[in-house]
Order: structure tokens, then C-alpha cells, then sequence
């Protein structure tokens, strides 16, 4: 399936150690090869947050708001319980030992370690931030927030200060965006509109690119890949070719809520289990 997405990149500033993770994942995917999926094992849990790291952890959120991390074996590693500041909306475990948790409703964020214990909470409102949509780690531990209230791109250091933020979005596009996701990679922040598509500014908060990819509710940057659950189908959205491709699911499962891929594994949460698969092709 060629050019079904209008999309222009350039990966000049690939960073180097994701760029050997990525292509550890896509050599175990290529598309056009018959991938043999092993079930590792499979972990009951009703749940709809999905998320994983580099050490093949996987983070899900259950029906009652605990975060359960496991490891790639399926087996538990902790749980995280917080229901005071409501309903956990995004995991971002992009560094597995600072684990980034976003609830929405209440505009804060709490940062866990590896362990799944509370490190650093932000309570933006307080910070004069009154609208966060969308939260993610930045390549130096930091954070980066989209401020929906001032359609901007914002980072925010140790010391709650704000260190660099982009220019007002609707300027830059020529109308207001409604993040619920954003993760930065190869040194670019990719933003997730599901109505408008994918923005994309770089590590300084400078407007790069827009991808007309919409209806997503999350993704995954993979080498030069926007790798995303769609339609019931794992997409892989090549962004120098202008390309797409779907790549085969295991047949054995029905109703995927979610997934991720990492490092030749691939988590599928459906609406009882999350299962663990290792990947080969062959």
C-alpha cells in the first residue's frame, strides 16, 4: 500500500543508539516476510492504557486505575495505585527509569522510578498552567507539555521553569490543535491531533512538519517509522519513502484495544489479557 499518506521527512539528526534499537525491531518485521510470533505469556487484566520501555516492560492501566508493570516474561514487577488526582490518560516510559504518568482531568503529572514509586509530581495549575493537554519526557530527562490554552509547545525543567517554548501554533498551522499525545524522537517532538494529524517541532520548540495521519490515539517512532494500531490493523508508516504498510498480527488473538513493539516483542492488550509475544521471522 504506497503513498496513502502524504508525508515528507528528513531524519538527518537520527540518533544513533534508537536508530539500532529500530532496526532490531524492523529486521524481526518486515512486512513482505512470514514474522513467527512465541507466545511468552499471557496476564489477565481489564485494562485500556497501554505503554512499554526499551527493557521490554510493558505498563498497562486496569479498570481500577492502577498502573501494573511486567516484565517481558509476563511476570509482575509492581503496582502502582493513585487515585487522587484521577484517571490515569498517558504512560510515557520512553526513560524506564523515570516513568512519566499524565491525569488530564486533574492537570497534573506524577514521575515515577523504576520501581513504581512517586519521585516528582507536577501540579501544573499552580505552575500557571491552567490547560495541559498532552505531556512527554524530553531526550534530557525534562518535560515537555503542550499548553492547549496558549497552543503552544513548552519545555519545563527541574526547577519548574519553562525553558523553551514554539511560537503560538495557530500562527504556525493557521488553527488551534487538541493534543492527547506527544513523544519525543530522533531528536523531534511528534504531537498527536486525532482529528488534524501528527505535528512536529524540533528539540528548540521550532515547527517542522504536520503528517495527515489522523485518527490516532497513540504511535510509536521506530527508525524512520510512525509504527500505529489502526482500524484493527499494525501500521508502519515509512517517513522518507512516503509509504505504508500493514504488518501481520497474530491470528489467535480478537479484540485488540492496543499494542506496542519493542526490541523483537510485541504486547497486544485486549479487553481480558495483555499478551506477550517474541518475534522472529523466518
Amino acid at each position: 500500500m504506497q503513498n496513502s499518506m502524504a508525508m515528507i521527512w528528513n531524519l538527518s539528526n537520527m540518533n544513533k543508539s534508537l536508530l539500532v534499537i529500530a532496526l532490531l525491531f524492523v529486521a524481526s518485521f518486515q512486512v513482505k516476510a512470514q514474522n513467527s510470533y512465541q507466545l511468552i505469556k499471557s496476564f489477565p487484566v481489564k485494562g485500556s492504557v497501554l505503554s512499554s520501555d526499551e527493557l521490554k516492560n510493558s505498563y498497562v492501566v486496569n479498570n481500577e486505575n492502577n498502573i501494573i508493570k511486567l516484565d517481558s516474561l509476563g511476570g509482575l514487577l509492581a503496582i502502582y495505585s493513585e487515585n487522587q488526582y484521577g484517571q490515569v490518560t498517558n504512560i510515557d516510559a520512553t526513560n524506564p527509569f523515570t516513568i512519566l504518568t499524565h491525569f488530564k482531568d486533574f492537570n497534573s503529572a506524577i514521575a515515577l522510578d523504576i520501581n513504581m514509586n512517586a519521585k516528582r509530581l507536577y501540579k501544573f495549575s499552580s505552575l500557571g498552567l491552567n490547560d495541559v493537554a498532552a505531556i512527554c519526557t524530553s531526550y534530557d530527562n525534562k518535560l515537555w507539555l503542550f499548553d492547549e490554552a496558549e497552543q503552544k509547545l513548552k519545555k519545563m525543567d527541574d526547577q519548574y521553569e519553562i525553558t523553551h517554548e514554539s511560537a503560538d501554533v495557530t500562527q504556525l498551522i493557521g488553527g488551534a490543535i487538541s493534543p492527547n499525545f506527544m513523544v519525543e524522537r530522533n531528536q523531534m517532538v511528534f504531537i498527536n491531533d486525532p482529528e488534524k494529524g501528527i505535528f512536529v517541532f524540533d528539540i528548540y520548540g521550532t515547527y517542522y512538519r504536520t503528517f495527515m495521519i489522523q485518527g490516532l490515539e497513540d504511535f510509536q517512532i521506530i527508525g524512520q517509522k510512525i509504527v500505529c494500531f489502526k482500524e484493527n490493523k499494525l501500521y508502519a508508516f515509512d517517513m522518507r519513502s512516503q509509504s505504508d504498510d500493514i504488518i501481520k498480527l497474530p491470528a489467535d488473538v480478537n479484540n485488540i484495544k492496543d499494542l506496542r513493539v519493542t526490541r523483537n516483542y510485541l504486547m497486544l492488550l485486549t479487553d481480558t489479557n495483555i499478551h506477550i509475544y517474541k518475534v522472529s521471522a523466518e
